[in-house]
């Protein structure tokens, strides 16, 4: 009989796990369809990033999540939902610099990223400690209970322990990285404790996967964009340059070479318009308008510059 229920409860708590499995996998399937729906929603990096810590936030039902896009060599939070204000001024930067308010470097001359979050984000985690993951994630479903039984020479960094210190128990770190280059870092804070499971982690980690390929593509979009706009106002100067120096060589009078000058930085410089005044030399200290281009030609009275209508 003892020999029968025995088997009965591993039956049932095997049940369970395949139960939870299946949970586990259908909830991923919907948060990848739902990150999809909001990577193609989005049109910019600013509103992408918004709607994502919605959605984590109300997915997984915590306190806080918070979003770390590289600027130059810091990785600073571009987006947060929960965080108190002061916690995020604090956590903001990742770097260090010494006495001298130079930058401290490592070896080979990269920024040091100070904390967990800039362990997670430099790729320097030990396999072996069951608090970082295969992917190089760290998850802790307390982290009183960590800080109690790790050093720092465990942990792989210095950390602030201020997660700790506002009371969060449950925190995720997940890298956002394509192939070897960080883009950033998702962090998901409980004040509960068990908000994750291993399962849980290895989805949020692919959803990670997710949304760093999504924000290569949209910074290199943007940056592309941005050459573009840079490359057109390039060949704007150029034209303007050139058809200026046109106008100089066929010149016949000083007051037509300006007027030309203030056409041409109008009609092809894409300026709203140009304007030359001449100082004269009263008690006024007037300006006398001698050309102009834009704003219908509306030449401004003597001794005042034009103002926009």
């Amino acid at each position: 009989m003892e020999e029968h229920t025995t088997k009965l409860a591993e039956a049932n708590r095997a049940l369970q796990g395949e139960v939870a499995a299946l949970e586990e996998a259908h909830a991923e399937q919907e948060g990848t369809i739902r990150l999809q729906e909001l990577i193609n929603r989005a049109t910019s990096t600013r509103e992408l990033m918004h709607l994502v810590t919605d959605y984590f936030r109300n997915w997984l039902k915590c306190d806080a999540v918070g979003i770390r896009l590289r600027e130059g060599e810091d990785f600073p939070y571009y987006e947060t939902k929960g965080f108190p204000e002061s916690f995020v001024l604090a956590e903001n930067s990742l770097c260090i610099t010494d006495p001298t308010g130079e930058m401290v470097r490592d070896n080979a001359g990269n920024a040091v990223l100070v904390c967990m979050c800039g362990t997670v984000i430099s790729g320097r985690f030990d396999r072996s400690k069951p608090f970082f993951t295969e992917r190089g994630s760290f998850w802790t479903n307390c982290t009183t209970k960590l800080l109690a039984s790790t050093t720092e020479a465990d942990r792989q960094a210095r950390t602030r322990d201020r997660c700790n210190g506002e009371g969060y128990e449950s925190v995720g770190l997940f890298p956002l990285r394509v192939g070897t280059e960080p883009y950033g870092l998702l962090q998901i804070n409980a004040k509960r404790t068990g908000l994750f499971s291993p399962a849980r982690v290895a989805c949020l980690e692919r959803l990670g996967g997710f949304l760093a390929i999504a924000l290569s593509q949209r910074r290199t979009e943007e940056a592309l964009r941005e050459s573009k706009k840079a490359l057109r106002g390039s060949n704007r100067a150029l034209s303007v340059l050139g058809q200026g120096n046109e106008a100089l060589v066929h010149a016949t009078s000083e007051s037509n070479l300006l007027q030309d000058i203030c056409r041409i930085l109008v009609e092809k410089g894409g300026y709203r318009l140009a304007w030359v005044g001449f100082a004269e030399q009263d008690a006024a200290k007037s300006v006398r308008a001698v050309a102009q281009m834009g704003y219908e030609d509306r030449r401004p009275p003597r001794g005042a510059a034009p103002s926009p209508s």
